[in-house]
Order: C-alpha cells, then structure tokens, then sequence
C-alpha cells in the first residue's frame, strides 16, 4: 500500500490518486473510502470501469482516469464540458464522454451487466442518454441509461430493442444515482437512489454492441456518431456486471458515501 500525507491508501487507489494527479487530500481519501466501501459490499470485482470524475478544477486530463484500472479504459472528452470540484458537466448539445468500452470486447454477456450515472442536476430536459450505446444494426440492440427520457419524467433502462428491452418509471428527480442491471436472460431492473424502481421479464437479445459507451450522450447506430446529450453534471458513473438487489442498495451506499465526503451529495 501507498502511503500519502496521513493515512495508508490501497494500491487501487494509491494508483488512481497518482495517474490523475490528484493532490487535494480530500479527494483522495474519499477514493480511497470508496475503493475500500465496494472491497468489503463485494462488488469491486463487478466493475470493469469506474469514473468517479474527480479532478483539478478546470482540467479535464484530470477527470479521465477509470478507477478500477487506470491503465485502461482511460476516456476522452469532447464538445464542451465543464470541470469542477463537483463533477464534469457537458452542454447538453455536442458534449459526450468516450469511455473507450465496448461491449462486445469488454463485458461478458447482454445478460450480465449494469451501467450508473450519478447526477447532480435537475431539470427536465427530453429524451436523452446519460450513458449507452447502440447496436450497428439500428433499433435492434440499445444499451442505454436515462434518467430522464421522453415527455415525461421517466427514468429508462434499455438492453435491447426498445420497447421490449425496456425497463421504465415515471420519477421527477432527476438528482442521485441511476442503476440500470440485466441480472439474467429474463430480468432486468432499474434502481434509483438506493431503491428498486422496476423490472422486466422479457426474454433478451443475444448480442451486445460493438462501438465504445459514451458518458454524456448516447450513440447512434446507423453512423456511429454521438446523439442525444445530456446536460447532466456527471458525479460518477461505472460499467460492469450485474449487481444483486443487495449489492444495489450497498453500492448506493459507497458512492453516497463517496459524494458526502465529497460535499456534492445530493
């Protein structure tokens, strides 16, 4: 382990802290309790990338980094955004975060799985993708997470073709964490916050999408190209496994706890 000004840091995060660059000593015991909060609810092991969007103000080389390894799966932003000590915001208009992941490579299975965005704005902006990517062949395989979509407030989970893939609910904060888990070939669900919104039983496709998820914007299928941004601060965000009821409400916990710490819950 790493050891830096008062504490001792896990490799993990004593990794992390170093590559970003980070130097505020709350930051990196923040990261640190999170590494530590997902270790012991068991659900490290579940993610394949973690951006907990932490940083120097203004510097978004900072902000990039995927905790779980940041040797991999480092990100690119582009459009406009905006770096903080709360998060990284894009404009809602041509901003989008390439994780550099792709499904088909990276991720085991359609029916294994989550994505999470934590949000830190309110408004009720239509129809856009915190986090997805679709399918070459369109309207076949979407993968995507929206905390608000449509001309209601509703919350969606897509792993599929829509709607049949689809897990919704009509909820108007749009601040916290979003979840989305395909747990099996016939389940998927969609937490918020800690709580289980709702499921689907529908039986799945088989395929999962070959171009890298975005953060910020989904992915249109037919060009390949950024579509649908949106304006929401991103917090933190995580791509991986499928994640048990259980293991929803304990990672809620760890990335609350994270933000607390942080000052930006919300």
């Amino acid at each position: 382990m790493a050891v830096f000004k008062n504490g001792i840091f896990y490799p993990e995060a004593g990794n992390f802290i170093i590559t970003a660059g980070l130097t505020d000593e709350t930051q990196m015991k923040a990261i640190n309790k999170l590494v530590w909060d997902l270790k012991v609810y068991n659900v490290w092991d579940k993610m394949k990338a973690i951006y907990p969007m932490v940083g120097q103000a203004g510097v978004s080389s900072s902000f990039q980094f995927n905790l779980k390894d940041p040797t991999t799966f480092k990100g690119t932003f582009n459009g406009t955004w905006t770096f903080a000590s709360t998060g990284a915001t894009p404009n809602g208009t041509n901003a989008y975060f390439d994780t550099t992941l792709t499904p088909s490579v990276s991720l085991s299975s359609i029916n294994n799985l989550h994505l999470s965005f934590y949000s830190r704005t309110q408004n009720t902006t239509t129809g856009r993708w915190n986090i997805g990517v679709d399918s070459t062949t369109p309207n076949t395989g979407f993968l995507d997470l929206g905390i608000f979509y449509a001309t209601v407030s509703r919350k969606i989970f897509i792993n599929g073709a829509y709607p049949t893939y689809a897990v919704t609910s009509n909820e108007t904060n749009t601040k916290g964490l979003i979840l989305g888990v395909a747990e099996s070939s016939v389940l998927r669900k969609l937490h918020f916050n800690g709580t289980l919104l709702a499921t689907t039983t529908n039986t799945s496709p088989t395929t999962l999408p070959s171009n890298s998820i975005y953060i910020g914007s989904g992915r249109n299928s037919s060009t390949g190209n950024a579509a649908d941004f949106s304006p929401h601060e991103c917090a933190f965000s995580s791509i991986g496994d499928e994640l048990t009821d259980i293991q929803a409400s304990n990672f809620y916990t760890a990335v609350q706890r994270f933000q607390t710490t942080l000052g930006r819950q919300v």
